[in-house]
């Protein structure tokens, strides 16, 4: 995903994209009633969408155009966010907390930046990638990272620690026992389209 992702930025191509996704993400909670959203959704957003000088600004009228509070939305900035820069990159996430919008860290501990992005920026989430999820169960070594991973970030401030990967009972009860009580994966749910989604949050299992 993160190389398609990337040939798409060379081509110029990933902006339209987020700018697609994001719209449709937030027409969809407009068609939600209010009582039946169950939290954030959260839309991936490339660092050529959030370097664009007015990112911020559309976020907010997009939002304010379907009568969408900011409360629902999270974004999830890439593992190549941290390129950007920062300053930068501090000053579009405080713009997008301050409009009410909470921000991810994605894939957390697949690359050397990720942790300065850490230290530096105060995230509302942090997302703790596959690879340190994968062998929870039988690997001492594996065990005792992601351990460290969820104190280091449990200490470093106010942050919503989720899992990525989790495809088992045995890794879920891992992660429980690490007191990170909130994870992401396949056995949960997969991966679906919009319309089954809704399906569910609006208690409708029968399409």
């Amino acid at each position: 995903m993160a190389a398609k992702r990337d040939y798409y930025e060379v081509l110029g191509l990933q902006m339209h994209l987020d700018r697609f996704v994001l719209r449709s993400v937030v027409e969809m909670l407009a068609g939600i009633p209010e009582e039946k959203r169950l939290g954030c959704v959260s839309v991936n957003i490339s660092r050529a969408m959030m370097e664009m000088p007015n990112f911020v600004r559309e976020v907010e009228t997009l939002l304010k155009e379907h009568h969408v509070a900011p409360k629902y939305l999270r974004l999830e900035i890439t593992e190549s966010v941290a390129q950007m820069g920062f300053d930068l990159l501090k000053t579009v996430v405080n713009g997008l907390q301050d409009i009410g919008v909470k921000v991810a860290l994605d894939d957390f501990g697949t690359e050397y930046s990720n942790l300065s992005a850490l230290i530096n920026i105060d995230f509302d989430e942090v997302k703790l990638d596959k690879s340190l999820v994968d062998g929870v169960c039988d690997d001492h070594k594996a065990q005792t990272g992601l351990k460290n991973v969820i104190n280091m970030c449990r200490e470093l401030g106010d942050v919503h620690i989720v899992a990525e990967g989790i495809e088992e009972h045995p890794q879920r009860e891992k992660i429980k026992q690490m007191q990170c009580g909130h994870g992401q994966g396949f056995l949960f749910y997969k991966p679906m389209p919009m319309q089954d989604y809704l399906n569910i949050i609006l208690g409708d299992n029968t399409a």
